[in-house]
């Protein structure tokens, strides 16, 4: 026996049923032709020009750059210009707050605080000196 026969008769008794491959021989003068066809078959590619096919996928994507730039200039050129407020002074405010007071009295918390019902444990003489020592050196118009 060969010992091709031996390894075929070991493979159908650890896996039946498994296919046996059989080696076919090539054609005659195949190798001696092989580097010519080869050789041929490459000035020939050579010879024709290269066309590439874009792909849907990249036109897609092209596309989809494309809309996202021309959404992003638009909303960037078509946002409002930013208006230019000129620095008021806290005279100027404070004038304007005055002047115009009933449009601000909804936004300030008020209650009526009867003085009757505060009786501080602190005398007054002590908060007033407190105050002072808070306030020291500070613009009154920083305290509000």
């Amino acid at each position: 026996m060969t010992p091709e026969d031996d390894i075929n008769d070991e493979v159908k008794e650890i896996a039946p049923g498994f296919p046996l491959k059989e080696s076919i021989d090539p054609p005659a003068g195949y190798f001696e032709s092989f580097p010519d066809d080869v050789l041929n078959r490459w000035k020939k590619e050579e010879s024709q020009p290269i066309v590439r096919k874009i792909t849907w996928k990249r036109i897609i994507g092209i596309a989809a750059i494309m809309t996202g730039l021309s959404i992003g200039g638009f909303w960037f050129l078509s946002k409002p210009a930013l208006v230019e407020t000129n620095d008021i002074s806290a005279v100027e405010a404070y004038q304007y707050i005055n002047e115009n007071i009933d449009e601000f009295e909804p936004l300030l918390e008020t209650t009526d605080i009867q003085m009757d019902e505060i009786q501080p444990d602190v005398p007054h003489d002590a908060i007033e000196e407190y105050l002072m020592e808070e306030t020291n050196g500070t613009d009154p118009e920083d305290l509000f």
